[in-house]
């Protein structure tokens, strides 16, 4: 259950006054709309914690440290209001594992490679499976996000802070709604990026890919399928040699 524990009035401001597009949580933007028209020092999830976990103990569910603040573009990735964020998750998250409840956090957003690297040291001390989303490491991306967010979400796996990768629509930034194509292109590019990231980890991963490469090599073509014959070579084919 996704909640947004960190949509605070002090980052907001910090983020207002340095982002051109501060929020993109729709959530935390509520949470945050809240804490303005009611006057309150701290946002609902935080006055009701400990309430929170309880629940959580008696109906075993695990919380999902929603992200309010994460960058909308590429500029704003680690920027201050981002680390403070991510900090503040780090504490709360410690807070609830402490009570014997389950954390998932969610982060990032967009983030360029270089940042991506950075950023992971930070987020590996929260010590708690990681759910990034996307993240989108360019901006202009524009009707391709699905094959943006399958690079990042596999420099997040190598990196170790990708536990659970999801499905980024290609009209991400295009459409309000995506239609049964989109859905299955933004989870074939998942599935691509969790694979090439788990072969490194588990066994059964690794054996896909050697399957694969025995075929080629039996049937001494590239080609994986029903083709008998490839013809892009012809008689120059290297793997007939």
């Amino acid at each position: 259950m996704t909640m947004h524990f960190t949509a605070d009035w002090d980052t907001y401001q910090i983020a207002r006054k340095n982002r051109k597009i501060p929020v993109t949580s729709r959530g935390g933007a509520a949470v945050l709309s809240d804490i303005a028209i009611n006057k309150k020092k701290d946002n609902v999830y935080i006055e009701n914690i400990d309430s929170i976990i309880a629940l959580a103990l008696k109906y075993s569910f695990v919380i999902s440290l929603g992200t309010t603040f994460r960058p909308a573009g590429i500029i704003d990735a680690c920027d201050e209001a981002h680390i403070m964020e991510t900090c503040k998750q780090k504490e709360i998250c410690h807070y609830i594992q402490k009570q014997g409840v389950g954390v998932i956090v969610e982060n990032v957003g967009h983030i360029d490679i270089n940042k991506i690297h950075t950023h992971s040291k930070l987020l590996r001390e929260i010590n708690a499976p990681i759910m990034p989303l996307g993240p989108i490491p360019i901006d202009s991306a524009v009707g391709n996000d699905h094959i943006a967010a399958a690079i990042g979400a596999a420099f997040m796996g190598y990196y170790g802070c990708a536990h659970i990768i999801n499905a980024i629509s290609p009209t991400e930034h295009l459409t309000s709604i995506f239609t049964y194509e989109d859905m299955k292109r933004a989870l074939s590019a998942a599935k691509i990026a969790a694979q090439s990231v788990n072969i490194n980890n588990f066994v059964k991963c690794q054996n896909i890919e050697h399957d694969i490469y025995v075929k080629r090599a039996i049937k001494k073509t590239c080609l994986i399928g029903d083709e008998k014959n490839c013809t892009r070579c012809d008689i120059l084919c290297p793997l007939k040699m």
